[in-house]
This record gives C-alpha cells, structure tokens and sequence, in this order.
C-alpha cells in the first residue's frame, strides 16, 4: 500500500481548514490523497506545481527556487494569516527532489512559524502562520 494515511489526513484537514485558507502539497504526487479525502472548501495547491501524470518524470517534483514557492504561498487566507502544509515524512529522502527540502525548510522559516503539526502514518500536517 502506499504511505500515508490519506483518509485521517483528509478528516483532520476538513475539521480544522477555514474555507478561505490554501493547502499546500509536497510533493505533487500526494496532491491526490489530499484531493480524494478533503471533505472541505480550502484551496489546494501542489508545490513546486500541478503535475501532468500522463508523462510522468519525478525530476518535475523539485523545488529548485524560492520563486515556486512564492507562487504557493501568497495564498494566504487573509482572513486568518494562515495556510496548511501537508508532506510525505520521506519525501525529502527522494534523490530526484535533491536539494527541494532544504529549500523548503528555508522559505518556512523565513516566512511563516508553525503553529501546530499534526502527525499521520507517513504524512505530516503543519499549521503555519504568519509571523
């Protein structure tokens, strides 16, 4: 079976996501649990981007600049100043994302605090904040 816990994922974020706020997905591949078991009205966005799964090549999977990230992240609700972050816990282990978490991880820390992570079965939640 494929990691991740997709069906409590999805409750959880449908019990705590407003409908004003964005989910943002690394990688692109586990945009389609979310999207199967999210019950709510938040947006969801891939990171870096939505993938065409007819060609599928796992190199389109990396994040290569904080410009992708931009793209993602204005999205904040500016109702609450929040957005959501939902990631595999062995997506960073992936040779062809390379360099993709430590990116990530930069960005988040220059951008935003966690306000809360919620743990699955291979899958983490994070709330995140403006600070």
């Amino acid at each position: 079976t494929k990691v991740g816990d997709w069906a409590r994922v999805g409750a959880y974020l449908t019990d705590h996501v407003d409908p004003s706020e964005s989910i943002a997905v690394f990688d692109t591949e586990d945009v389609l649990g979310v999207d199967h078991y999210y019950r709510g009205y938040g947006r969801i966005v891939a990171i870096p981007s939505a993938q065409d799964f007819h060609v599928f090549d796992r190199r389109a999977f990396a994040i290569t600049s904080t410009a992708q990230l931009d793209a993602v992240f204005p999205a904040v609700s500016p109702r609450t100043g929040r957005a959501w972050l939902v990631f595999g816990d062995t997506a960073c282990g992936m040779v062809e994302v390379g360099k993709s978490c430590a990116i990530l991880d930069s960005y988040l820390a220059t951008h935003f605090r966690i306000g809360h992570e919620e743990r699955f079965d291979g899958t983490v939640v994070e709330e995140l904040d403006r600070p």
